[in-house]
């Protein structure tokens, strides 16, 4: 099922710098199109974990009139040779519009009697997204998920967010969560994001009060089977995760896959919480 088309503003770009040169921030890139005409990109992603890189070809639409930037970064095509090609999404904010669309069209069976609610006044949480039916309200946050797990057996020369696994034999590829840089700190211990383990200690201490929340993982990617936290990268995260799953928070991972400028719902995938 067609989530998202974006027409005729949809253009391809190959990013050359990151920050930009104009405007200094890591969240603004400068571009050319195949013209070599330049551009400001706005870029939500960053380099989702060294796939949007100078070089990269990807995908962007027209920023709102009065912006600073020209296009906003929307996806990137990777191509890697032991791997193939792939289209990864890569906004955070077009992740948040697929599982609003996903919800209010009922396309998860366990929720079908649920209807997307705007946020109850004073809640306790302060989610993503909010379902309700006839007994209850459900919180959901949505976490974009960019990054994959590789092959031991087919190393490849990137090192930035490149993960192998050699859990499954033969191999089975996985979207993985959190990357980035382990650079911030959560109670004296370095992880990738303080306030996404904050989230989730916040989830399981109100989730064994009665309050309901489901953690909806966006694999922005069609080249996975399974869903697997970050072990590697963020331990903690991670752990607080398989906590999470452990008093009763429902874990969801589905999967999209892109063609040109339209996205898919493709399906759900398995989840595995197991130390890797």
């Amino acid at each position: 099922m067609k989530l998202i088309e974006f027409g005729t503003s949809y253009k391809e770009l190959m990013l050359k710098n990151r920050p930009s040169k104009i405007i200094k921030s890591p969240y603004v890139g400068d571009a050319v199109d195949e013209n070599g005409k330049s551009y400001l990109v706005h870029m939500p992603g960053l380099s989702l974990g060294g796939q949007c890189v100078p070089g990269s070809k990807f995908y962007a639409t027209l920023s709102p009139l009065g912006s600073k930037t020209d296009f906003i970064f929307q996806s990137v095509l990777l191509d890697e040779k032991k791997y193939g090609s792939i289209i990864i999404g890569g906004n955070p904010f077009s992740a948040e519009k697929v599982s609003k669309f996903i919800f209010k069209n009922k396309l998860i069976n366990d929720y079908l009697d649920y209807e997307l609610i705007k946020k109850p006044k004073n809640y306790v949480y302060n989610g993503d997204l909010y379902i309700k039916n006839k007994n209850e309200i459900i919180s959901i946050e949505v976490k974009n998920v960019v990054c994959a797990t590789y092959d031991p057996n087919r190393k490849i020369g990137r090192k930035d967010s490149v993960f192998y696994d050699s859990s499954f034999n033969p191999f089975r590829r996985s979207a993985i969560y959190p990357n980035g840089s382990i650079s911030q700190l959560w109670k004296g211990k370095k992880v990738v994001s303080e306030r996404s383990v904050r989230q989730l200690e916040k989830m399981i201490n109100l989730k064994k009060r009665g309050i309901k929340f489901i953690m909806l993982f966006i694999v922005n990617r069609d080249d996975c089977i399974i869903f697997k936290p970050n072990w590697q990268r963020d331990p903690i995260y991670s752990a607080y995760l398989k906590r999470a799953y452990n008093v009763g928070i429902d874990i969801i991972a589905l999967r999209l896959s892109w063609n040109g400028n339209k996205c898919y719902f493709d399906d759900s995938i398995k989840i595995d919480l197991k130390k890797w």
